[in-house]
């Protein structure tokens, strides 16, 4: 029987990691969680570069592409809070595994039976209050959804210039595919900077939730200066473009620390699969929106509204701070 004694035989071995190996071992996650990371952002990021040459390759109209890169996100929507509920129960590396193998499998199935052949698009088939915050669910708290909401609506202006800032440089600015290229390459770097230096910001003590906030009204005025100088020059338009890019691309990472810290550790894949939910949800909806508001209004029309939901997150976002969470154990 365990007596509580260290030196029972019997008393439960806790193992430990040494410092340098701990340090070494927290490298290698940073490493496959990027490179995960990475391979996602392939076919999530890499296609809707691609976007002229896909609308031409496929013979699709702009609303037919809007709805078809729309519907990359359809998937991670309807599964993000169920993959987060399989990551509480079995871990984040089989989940994460299982992930990957799925996506290699589904990309290989696409290059070998969907790429267009002789000019000739593939056919198309038919087919209660007394509860301290932390102990609760996250699905039965208002502050959880209204930040994952609000990140919902900040991935609009991320989606727009993703998806369609290409097309919008192609169509109005006659611009080329090494210049759509170079500036989406651009966004993703510097918006990957952006978005650590909003961590590190946070780090040394400054409001996840204000940071949010800040970032979103930024993105607003940058979507409305878009929606302003449409008709100017590419010397104008360009930088705009690239701007709205970034900006949109940096919250991130604050705002998903943010809700797991609210949620708590036992709850944090909960958590983290409403934001995603809500997050791919937006980017599933936003291309063909998009689409829909440019055939029916304008570009101005357009990044008007992107700037208009940014917007909408800033005033939807939690203020209230209950206190500092800790996702130790």
């Amino acid at each position: 029987m365990y007596t509580g004694r260290a030196s029972s035989p019997s008393a439960p071995k806790i193992s430990t990691i040494p410092r340098r190996n701990a340090s070494h071992h927290r490298w290698i996650v940073l490493a496959v969680g990027g490179a995960a990371q990475a391979s996602f952002s392939v076919a999530f990021t890499g296609l809707p570069v691609a976007g002229v040459l896909m609308r031409s390759a496929y013979q699709m109209s702009t609303e037919q592409l809007g709805f078809v890169l729309g519907c990359m996100a359809l998937g991670v929507t309807f599964s993000e809070i169920v993959w987060g509920l399989i990551t509480d129960v079995f871990g984040d590396r089989r989940v994460l595994l299982t992930g990957l193998l799925s996506t290699c499998v589904v990309l290989l199935a696409m290059a070998m039976f969907m790429v267009p052949s002789d000019g000739a698009a593939p056919a198309a088939t038919a087919s209660s209050t007394s509860v301290p915050a932390q102990d609760r669910s996250p699905l039965k708290r208002l502050d959880i959804w209204r930040l994952a909401i609000a990140s919902g609506l900040l991935t609009v202006p991320q989606i727009a210039v993703l998806t369609f800032g290409g097309i919008f440089l192609h169509d109005t600015k006659a611009a080329d595919l090494v210049t759509i290229s170079a500036a989406i390459i651009v966004v993703q770097i510097v918006g990957s900077i952006a978005r650590i230096a909003l961590g590190m910001r946070a780090d040394r003590g400054s409001d996840r939730r204000k940071l949010v906030r800040d970032t979103g009204v930024l993105t607003a005025l940058a979507a409305g200066a878009l929606a302003t100088l449409t008709n100017a020059p590419m010397l104008w338009v360009l930088p705009l473009v690239c701007l709205c890019g970034v900006l949109a691309s940096a919250w991130h990472g604050v705002a998903y620390t943010e809700i797991a810290v609210m949620a708590g550790a036992k709850r944090s894949g909960t958590a983290l699969g409403i934001i995603g939910m809500t997050i791919f949800a937006s980017a599933s909806i936003t291309p063909a929106l998009i689409s829909l508001t440019i055939a029916k209004a304008s570009w101005q029309a357009t990044w008007a509204m992107v700037a208009l939901a940014a917007l909408v997150a800033v005033s939807l976002a939690p203020t209230k701070l209950a206190g500092r969470g800790s996702l130790k154990k």
